[in-house]
């Protein structure tokens, strides 16, 4: 069947939330013909997508510009936790209440923000409902929780499968014939809503388990006389049965620790718990510290207190192929250097609006210690002769991209997280 033939008739789209994930829904949403309006509270965004002149695509600050005529309006807003690591949806409730304010007979309502079990029918349903209509009778509320590979050129989000749950059947069929219209990949639709909730949570949950296995390995392998990347790399040639995961600083973004922490509290609502994914998030934040202590021991070899060193942190962003800086291990490094007393220098070509430097000369110049959190193709002359050149005297290296070996050679002092 043709996209056309599927394409909801005289469908107007809101995206709520321009975030990663509800830009590229829009994008996507636009790009198959459906006139869209995007809703976000920041200026900034508003007018960098207004500015690039996208076909069907326009953004607004005001709700009313963007929901008013709209028959689809799909929440991308973020979700995160509090300082006691409790659920945190203050921004999905308010963007719910914009919706219900202007929502009208026959809206489809698709939330894609993740969330923790039990909250789209006990929080998202209510509210939407407050405005009168009734779900499945005179509007229609489908929970479709985001996948997107941000920076991936392999998993644009057009081509990654979806899972779906609804309250009703009506719901079904409009929420799978819109994301028919705009996907080309299969869309499952599970028994219930909270096992869709589930299933998002179970999936970057996994991660997080993974992750602090190899991490926690790290921390031993190289007193074993074994090489942990080697041995990844070894496991990897197997063709079942196996998934790569590799050591680094911690764990950053958005999606798996609020996933993980979002899954310990529904686990701990119904009078369970998980020790194991407890432990795990642990571990990954543990991780992050142990590279302030890899900074730490390298100064004690150069005989230099805190405030007489000086370190750079190069990558600010939570992952290689990302500008993004939520929950990035190198900014919560930085906070720990700063108030041990070191004397903090950032950089990131892709992050300019925090880097304290205008270049990696500049970034490296003279420093006593360079941390590589994360790759960047800027950082690949991070060699052992413009090194020296710099007069960087240590390195930290958190992904294992330098030659270690030659930097040692040459005499800097060289670590690794493995």
């Amino acid at each position: 069947m043709k996209r056309s033939s599927l394409k909801i008739r005289n469908g107007k789209v809101a995206v709520v939330g321009l975030g990663n994930v509800g830009l590229l829904v829009a994008r996507l949403c636009a790009s198959r013909g459906y006139k869209t309006k995007g809703l976000d509270n920041k200026r900034s965004i508003v007018d960098e997508v207004n500015t690039t002149k996208i076909e069907n695509l326009r953004a607004t600050l005001k709700p009313s510009e963007a929901l008013v005529d709209a028959n689809i309006a799909v929440v991308c807003v973020p979700t995160t936790i509090d300082k006691k690591n409790r659920p945190d949806l203050e921004a999905l409730k308010n963007a719910l209440l914009q919706v219900s304010n202007f929502m009208r007979r026959g809206t489809l309502v698709i939330v894609e923000s993740t969330v923790p079990i039990g909250a789209i029918k006990e929080i998202a349903l209510p509210i939407l409902e407050r405005s009168g209509l009734r779900c499945g009778a005179d509007f229609y509320l489908a929970y479709c929780p985001e996948r997107v590979d941000i920076g991936s050129k392999n998993w644009p989000l057009r081509k990654i499968p979806r899972v779906l749950g609804t309250i009703d059947p009506i719901s079904a069929k409009k929420a799978t014939q819109f994301y028919a219209s705009i996907l080309d990949s299969e869309i499952v639709k599970l028994g219930s809503i909270k096992t869709v909730e589930l299933a998002k949570l179970l999936e970057n949950s996994f991660r997080e388990l993974n992750i602090a296995f190899i991490n926690e390995l790290s921390w031993v392998t190289p007193r074993m006389g074994a090489s942990l990347n080697e041995a990844i790399k070894g496991a990897s040639t197997k063709p079942f049965g196996f998934m790569p995961f590799f050591p680094g600083p911690g764990v950053g973004g958005d999606c798996i620790p609020t996933s993980t922490l979002f899954l310990l509290h529904g686990l701990s609502r119904a009078g369970g718990s998980s020790g194991l994914l407890s432990l795990s998030r642990s571990i990954n934040t543990r991780s992050t510290l142990r590279v302030i202590k890899l900074v730490e021991e390298s100064m004690d070899e150069l005989g230099k207190s805190p405030e007489s060193s000086v370190i750079t942190l190069l990558g600010l962003s939570y992952k290689e192929s990302v500008r993004d800086t939520t929950g990035s291990p190198a900014l919560v490094i930085c906070d720990e250097l700063v108030r041990k007393g070191y004397r903090v220098k950032l950089f990131d070509p892709h992050v300019k609006e925090l880097s304290t430097t205008k270049s990696l000369e500049d970034s490296v110049m003279g420093s006593d210690c360079v941390v590589l959190t994360i790759q960047r193709k800027e950082f690949q002359k991070l060699n052992a002769d413009y090194l020296q050149r710099m007069k960087v005297k240590s390195i930290v290296d958190c992904r294992r991209q330098l030659d270690g070996q030659s930097l040692v050679t040459r005499g800097l002092i060289y670590k690794s997280i493995e």
